[in-house]
């Protein structure tokens, strides 16, 4: 299966939602299909 790129508005909105800190950062990524080491 091949990995699918976040488009850079998702990737925005993944660290921006992330600095805010309403929800946990692997509920984030889950959303996002992306793996935590990605996004630290």
């Amino acid at each position: 299966m091949p990995k699918k790129k976040l488009s850079s508005d998702d990737a925005l909105a993944l660290v921006l939602s992330g600095l805010k800190g309403e929800v946990p950062v692997s509920d984030l990524c889950r959303k996002y299909s992306v793996s935590t080491a990605t996004y630290y």
